[in-house]
């Protein structure tokens, strides 16, 4: 297979999934779970839902490094959604590639 073909397949493939995930929410959470079960939580430590407030959503996810140092670097991530849609649980994976990469995620 030549590259310029490559290419146009997978610009192809990369812009159907783009149409469907803004087309659909549903598609969205479904691709972004896929994403979060397709990266391995390589040597990462995850705690869920750590309370912040007193409302059932008012609740975050820690995930840090096994080993290394004890002075990580921390990232705070912030999700999409206007406060009106989405879930944390949703963009796991962002957490668990930045961690296994040194970072402390909240």
């Amino acid at each position: 297979m030549s590259i310029k073909l490559f290419f146009f397949l997978f610009l192809a493939v990369l812009i159907t999934f783009i149409a469907i995930v803004m087309i659909s929410p549903t598609a969205k959470t479904k691709a972004m779970s896929l994403a979060s079960q397709l990266i391995a939580k390589k040597n990462i430590s995850v705690k869920n839902n750590i309370p912040y407030g007193p409302l059932n959503r008012q609740s975050l996810d820690h995930y840090q490094p096994k080993n290394g140092s004890t002075q990580k670097p921390i990232l705070i991530f912030y999700y999409g959604g206007g406060w009106k849609s989405g879930e944390k649980s949703i963009y796991h994976f962002i957490g668990a590639e930045l961690a296994s990469k040194g970072f402390d995620v909240i």
